[in-house]
């Protein structure tokens, strides 16, 4: 049973609108036919998808590849969706095999199943579906579209190891440095005796006390800027401003150029190949590069490729798109083979991307032990000094 929304109108020209169940569009229509309405509007609700219930970068691929190989075999759509569901022993991907197998055998086109099924796949699978439904290729596109999405997981895996080690190296110095600042200093100083301790030592003990008497209050204080940064990270413009700033950052800018341009490049391929229109291939690459300042600017772009001006000539004013993408652009264009060429281009930046990731992995882990090797070197140098003194203090009192 599904649910419909509909608007309609009486005999007497009296405008109704509702939500009714029904089991098919065709049963609602006959109901409300029944009832003297004339339909202007039925539309199928569905609720919008849990985050749990949408199709993850990695089940993508799975799900695409599946369907793809047996349309490329000759099975038909219907035969297809029946056999997946029956083998699929991931439930989540069964239920989703079940639901878009019933659309298709209401003689439902495969793109608008996906479609009716909100959120439950990305937008960009379904435009390239779509578009390949018109040339009859719909195995070949399905197959594309596994690809590309494996590259594209494989690559965002790449770019998350490169920061998590980063991130766990300075979520473990913190929490070193926590407990040296909470336990290990007071005790020492209790040890030494207060008429030991330096400058640094000193320093460090009022941090410590700082610490150990407001903790509760930098506890909240934290989690107050936390939310704040998650509240000011979902607004466009600052959200656009840190993806700016994080373009001009020496050393780890480049690295992420690289990437976002492999992604434009790979993305533009793909729904080309499937049939896509430049201007739609355009459209559907914005979210997919995953900088909402490069992002901001393809509107200019879109604007000139529509007036006329070569894709090769417009791209290079996009700030945060290498430049060197030109090239292969005005190749593919010149020579009829703009997908390929932005396919085999987008190969070459893929590797590079994931030697960027390498390299990002390679910058980050060195500077944050130095970070870290510079912390406890300050600790045992506040400690060392004092015991010094101490000692110091010991030998002059022996010596007179």
């Amino acid at each position: 049973m599904r649910t419909y929304t509909y608007k309609a109108y009486d005999v007497d020209g009296k405008h109704h609108k509702g939500k009714e169940d029904a089991p098919s569009e065709e049963v609602m229509r006959n109901t409300l036919k029944s009832r003297e309405l004339f339909v202007v509007e039925l539309t199928e609700y569905v609720k919008p998808a849990k985050r749990s219930e949408k199709l993850t970068m990695k089940e993508v691929p799975e799900f695409a590849r599946s369907i793809g190989t047996l349309l490329t075999a000759g099975v038909p759509m219907a035969e297809t969706m029946y056999a997946l569901e029956g083998e699929n022993k991931n439930a989540k991907l069964k239920e989703i095999f079940q639901k878009t197998g019933s659309y298709v055998r209401e003689g439902v086109l495969f793109s608008d199943a996906l479609k009716h099924q909100k959120e439950v796949f990305p937008p960009l699978l379904i435009n390239m579906l779509s578009a390949s439904e018109d040339t009859g290729n719909m195995g070949s596109a399905l197959m594309r579209a596994a690809e590309y999405y494996e590259k594209q997981y494989r690559l965002q895996s790449k770019v998350r190891s490169a920061m998590a080690y980063p991130i766990f190296l300075l979520t473990v110095s913190l929490t070193i440095m926590m407990g040296i600042f909470t336990f290990v200093i007071p005790y020492f100083a209790k040890v030494i005796g207060e008429e030991s301790l330096t400058g640094l030592t000193l320093v460090f003990m009022a941090i410590s006390k700082g610490l150990r008497e407001n903790f509760l209050y930098i506890l909240i204080g934290v989690l107050i800027f936390l939310a704040l940064i998650s509240y000011l990270i979902k607004k466009p413009e600052v959200r656009q401003w840190m993806d700016r700033i994080l373009l001009r950052v020496p050393k780890i800018g480049p690295l992420f150029e690289t990437i976002y341009t492999a992604r434009f490049a790979q993305t533009m391929a793909y729904l080309y190949l499937s049939g896509v229109s430049v201007v739609d291939a355009l459209h559907n690459s914005i979210n997919a590069i995953g900088n909402t300042y490069i992002a901001s600017q393809f509107d200019g772009l879109i604007r000139e490729v529509r007036s006329g001006k070569m894709l090769s000539d417009a791209i290079v004013k996009i700030d945060g798109i290498q430049n060197s993408l030109k090239w292969p652009i005005k190749i593919g264009e010149e020579s009829g083979e703009l997908g390929h060429m932005l396919l085999s281009t987008s190969d070459a930046l893929s590797y590079e991307s994931e030697r960027a990731s390498e390299k990002l992995t390679s910058f980050l882990g060195p500077l944050m032990i130095v970070i870290i090797a510079v912390m406890i070197g300050m600790i045992m140098i506040s400690v060392i000094l004092p015991i010094f003194n101490m000692y110091t203090n010991i030998g002059a009192g022996y010596g007179s």
